[in-house]
């Protein structure tokens, strides 16, 4: 096997895993999302209270959180009350 096609396979592969990735950890269209909070910031309950979404679920650092939201703009609100990251709350769930 040649160089470009180690080349070619290589850029494959991290094209797929990142597809995979990104599908993986996008919040989903049904309101339920898993908010992470800013290290050392404050919580991510009230990250999810600012932004007027019901909350699910906490994590013992409380930096983690699954919620529940209303509308469109959810993880617009979310990010805009302080979110860190708001994800698929699939993977967050197996952390709490």
């Amino acid at each position: 096997m040649t160089l470009t096609w180690r080349v070619l396979l290589a850029g494959y592969f991290l094209f797929v895993v990142g597809a995979m990735a990104v599908g993986m950890f996008a919040p989903g269209a049904d309101g339920r999302v898993a908010v992470i909070a800013w290290p050392g910031s404050g919580s991510a309950a009230a990250i999810v209270a600012a932004a007027g979404g019901d909350l699910l679920q906490v994590g013992a650092g409380n930096w983690i959180a699954v919620a529940n939201g209303e509308g469109g703009d959810f993880v617009k609100r979310l990010y805009g009350a302080g979110a860190f990251l708001v994800t698929s709350p699939s993977v967050a769930e197996a952390c709490l």
